[in-house]
């Protein structure tokens, strides 16, 4: 029988903070509960039905706009460390699922690209460039590094919101057509007063694309913004009292005293 391949979801963002119950949270769990569909050439021995072996939690090292970097500045944002380390906090406490703290990692993917760039280029200032530059990395780079041939042989998803792939098919991203041939995505609804709560396919770009999935209708899922909860601290409400974060996370926040 064929061995499959390993299947990680990659799931970016800014943790600018992470938020957990209505939030991130929600979204995590509900990758974790995805399920797969087996074919007759799969392993035997392979007994576990869920969609995807991990999840990687992506932090965001630097955004490949300008605009968006010096957006996220005046949020008085974290350094990258911190932001990790939020995370870790977040996704370090056993969820819903089968093997489910040991299938969620954060991982400082941007930061080892990034640092690789430099060294073969020699260029200091040199950075990781958008999506497809990170994934490139990760196929090219990253697995051929691996002597284990599990973690050489990996099928990746990227996990993005609404906002994010309106941007991708209206043409926003740099060689966003080759991340819609070569890439399984999944879209995350935006929810919102304002904003539908499902996402919805636009058919002409569907089919340049290799796989879309709109992971509708997430259970817990509400309209919850890093932006609010930054505003909130910054109003003088204690993190502690605020719902959205993670009690481990909210210490993180008030013991560095982040947003103040």
């Amino acid at each position: 029988m064929k061995k499959r391949r390993k299947n990680i979801a990659l799931f970016g963002l800014s943790a600018n903070p992470v938020t957990d119950r209505g939030g991130h949270g929600e979204i995590v769990k509900a990758l974790l509960a995805m399920e797969r569909i087996k074919t007759n050439g799969d392993d035997d021995d392979d007994d576990d039905d869920k969609l995807y072996d991990e999840v990687w939690v992506v932090p965001v090292y630097r955004h490949a706009f300008e605009s968006k970097n010096d957006a996220m500045l005046k949020t008085k944002m974290p350094n990258f460390q911190q932001r990790c380390e939020m995370c870790e906090k977040q996704f370090s406490i056993p969820g819903e699922g089968k093997n489910s703290v040991q299938r969620v990692k954060v991982r400082r993917i941007e930061l080892e690209a990034t640092e690789w760039k430099r060294k073969v280029t020699g260029d200091a200032n040199a950075t990781i460039v958008g999506t497809f530059e990170l994934l490139d990395y990760l196929r090219n780079v990253y697995e051929k590094e691996k002597d284990d041939f599990e973690k050489r042989n990996i099928e990746y998803t990227f996990v993005m919101g609404k906002d994010a792939y309106d941007d991708l098919i209206g043409g926003k991203w740099i060689r966003g057509d080759e991340i819609l041939k070569t890439t399984n995505l999944v879209v995350v609804p935006r929810i919102s007063s304002t904003a539908p709560t499902t996402a919805t396919a636009t058919p002409t770009m569907i089919k340049e694309a290799k796989s879309v999935v709109f992971l509708d209708n997430i259970s817990g899922l509400r309209d919850v913004s890093s932006t609010a909860v930054r505003e909130a601290i910054s109003s003088g409400n204690k993190p502690s009292t605020i719902e959205e974060l993670n009690p481990f996370v909210a210490e993180f926040i008030e013991e560095n005293r982040l947003y103040k």
